[in-house]
């Protein structure tokens, strides 16, 4: 009788192979039934809300090829309980066979039938809101939510969607029913090697999908931007996906509150202004006839990962800086100057609108204007205002921030693509160079319009590609920094090379520009977002210098300060823009609390800050001023930074830096 039980439990596992893979056959299936719903629901939204698409034919096809990674990860997401129940027949054979199979059945019923029902309401969210399935979604359980559902009630049809969600569920369960009706089996004769051999194939591939891609890089939102067309953009995700990113915006920083006096140590605004040597936060530029009656362009640049040191080592045997090089002794160059933040878009929005908050592209508040914008005061002087990057505009939903910050146009990779078709590209964006050849036609463009141009670069980024038609110059990296270098010598090259082409493309601009009738009146302003910290180690000797990035001003002659400027002061991007508008506007409104690099009168208000937390002055620094462990430090004649005791400077440099982060934080908070 025992040698019987044990014949019948070897044969019924024996039979796990047939049968896991013919799970995996009927699994197969199902993700092409899903597929076909997800892109039966894509073409509903091009049918109902897709216009004026003429000449976007191209990029609507590949709306569906890109939108079918964005359904396949969500897809392998909701079946993977599928995949891991099937791992039962390995090990109870075919004696669970029927228990099995009767789960997956429900299971694959429910979730397709959830989906469609998510694929229903993303359409109808549609309607409403212009997008997708997103943040504002939360806002129906905090809102008069009786009201919504009534107004919901009158402008949709609420029976119509009901009965046909109804429907497509009743013919899922038909199918499923069918589908799972008997086991399926896959009898392949396979040794154990291959067996092995095949099941790491198979669950490679699941895992490929669950990420959305085969590179380095996971599947984001970012890379649904792949048109110059918003509704093209909005197309290529679907519903599930942009849900997903919603509950990064939930529980973010931007919730309203009673008063953010207390937490910086301050009784109130007035005593943080006094502090920080300003009467407010809004300002105007002097009335000046000339800049009146000859309003110049401005260019303001953000380079990807320039930083300080890269600069510095630039010689003929390590050439970092390529054309740039010749250019810089006719700039004004501050290199005893920090960034705003460590991250791309944290320096971006603090840049663009002296937000301490971060990320504001991520939030609800993304569709909220503010007037500390930087485009503001060109905005309201008449100027061309536009944003232009050689990357994706929907990365951090720049394309539905962008509008609501005066900006009268934006320029991404798609367009440049377009614009360009022998544009080579690598995984952040088109390469630099064509980025710079589009602005300078449209410096060219309407002569009589003055224009402020904020750009955003990508090349100079990890993993460091470069186009093929880019012939490096030399660059040997030198013996001191060989020896301690962070990464491996390949990599460090790649870093050195992507700086210099960067760097290169951006002396070719200037020089292109300076050559020509609209570089006579053309301010360009260059700055990096952050510095890159892969290669180059840094202790707190050289605090400043890992938080360093350069910032440049070209000048034509006739815009250049009369008076002498020091460009060894310490400063910040805080103080670039507070630099600029007296530079180019006439009595125009603005709102900063940077300083003004060209006005030596005050030398002792000059201070750099990065990410709110780590100040420094011409002799003091200090760093983790809100923490309780503050790092105090004290300049040496060799230029390097020393820790020592703390003196009332440093507490005087301290409180300068929270009444900085606190007027914004406080002038943001009252937007919100």
């Amino acid at each position: 009788m025992k040698t019987e039980v044990f014949t019948q439990e070897k044969e019924q596992k024996s039979n796990a192979p047939a049968l896991f893979w013919g799970s995996q056959k009927r699994l197969l299936l199902l993700f092409a039934l899903a597929l076909g719903i997800f892109a039966v629901a894509r073409l509903a939204l091009l049918w109902r809300f897709g216009q004026n698409l003429e000449g976007y034919e191209q990029d609507v096809v590949w709306a569906f090829v890109v939108g079918a990674r964005y359904d396949l990860l969500v897809i392998a997401y909701m079946f993977l309980p599928l995949l891991l129940s099937s791992w039962l027949y390995w090990f109870r054979g075919g004696k669970a066979e029927a228990a099995i199979r009767r789960f997956q059945r429900y299971y694959a019923t429910f979730i397709l039938s959830a989906a469609v029902l998510g694929l229903l309401i993303d359409q109808e969210y549609y309607t409403y809101f212009q997008s997708h399935l997103n943040v504002f979604v939360f806002a129906f359980l905090e809102d008069d939510t009786v009201n919504i559902l009534r107004s919901v009630w009158s402008d949709h049809s609420p029976g119509l969607f009901l009965s046909l969600w109804l429907l497509i569920t009743m013919g899922l369960a038909y199918l499923m029913r069918r589908w799972f009706a008997r086991p399926w089996v896959v009898s392949w004769q396979m040794s154990k090697g291959a067996t092995a051999l095949c099941l790491l194939l198979w669950h490679g591939l699941y895992f490929v999908a669950l990420r959305g891609s085969f590179t380095e890089f996971p599947l984001l939102i970012d890379d649904a931007s792949i048109s110059d067309n918003g509704f093209v953009n909005y197309l290529t995700p679907n519903g599930f996906f942009t849900f997903k990113e919603a509950f990064k915006e939930r529980n973010d920083l931007f919730e309203p509150k009673a008063s953010i006096w207390e937490q910086y140590g301050f009784s109130g605004r007035e005593e943080a202004l006094k502090v920080l040597g300003h009467e407010d936060l809004h300002k105007k530029t002097p009335v000046n006839d000339f800049l009146a009656k000859n309003p110049p362009n401005v260019v303001f640049i953000i380079m990807e990962s320039m930083g300080t040191d890269y600069l510095r080592l630039h010689s003929e045997t390590c050439n970092t800086l390529g054309s740039l090089a010749a250019l810089l002794p006719e700039m004004y160059v501050f290199l005893n100057t920090t960034s705003a933040q460590n991250g791309t878009i944290p320096t971006v929005e603090e840049l663009l609108l002296n937000t301490p908050l971060h990320p504001i592209t991520q939030s609800r508040h993304r569709r909220t204007s503010f007037e500390s914008s930087v485009a503001y005061p060109f905005k309201q002087k008449g100027y061309l205002t536009g944003f232009l990057t050689s990357g994706k505009l929907a990365w951090q939903n720049l394309e539905e921030f962008l509008p609501y910050q005066y900006f009268d146009f934006q320029v991404g990779r798609s367009l440049l693509r377009k614009r360009y078709p022998q544009a080579e590209e690598n995984d952040w964006g088109v390469y630099d160079e064509f980025l710079f050849d589009y602005t300078l036609e449209k410096l060219q463009e309407s002569p009589g319009k003055p224009k402020f141009f904020f750009l955003l670069t990508t090349t100079n980024h990890t993993p460091f590609r470069l186009p093929s038609t880019y012939e490096p110059l030399p660059v040997s990296i030198p013996d001191s920094i060989r020896r301690a270098m962070l990464t491996e010598p390949d990599m460090a090259q790649r870093s050195f090379y992507n700086y210099q082409y960067a760097a290169h493309q951006l002396g070719l601009f200037l020089k292109r520009l300076k050559e020509s009738e609209e570089g006579k009146r053309t301010i360009v302003v260059i700055t990096g977002d952050h510095n890159n910290l892969m290669v180059i180690p840094y202790d707190d000797s050289r605090l400043m210098a890992k938080r360093s990035v350069p910032i440049l001003f070209y000048i034509p002659e006739a815009y250049r300060p009369k008076q002498p400027v020091d460009t060894g002061v310490p400063a910040s991007h805080k103080d670039i823009f507070a630099t600029i508008f007296p530079l180019a506007l006439s009595g125009a409104d603005y709102w900063s609390l940077g300083e003004n690099l060209f006005d030596a009168s005050q030398p002792g208000r000059f201070f750099a800050l990065n990410a709110g937390t780590t100040a420094f002055d011409s002799q003091y620094g200090i760093a983790d001023i809100r923490q309780q462990k503050t790092l105090y430090l004290h300049r040496q004649p060799t230029g390097k930074w020393q820790a020592g005791e703390p003196r009332p400077e440093h507490e005087q440099l301290r409180r300068r830096a929270l009444a900085y982060v606190a007027l914004w934080h406080d002038f943001f908070n009252s937007r919100f």
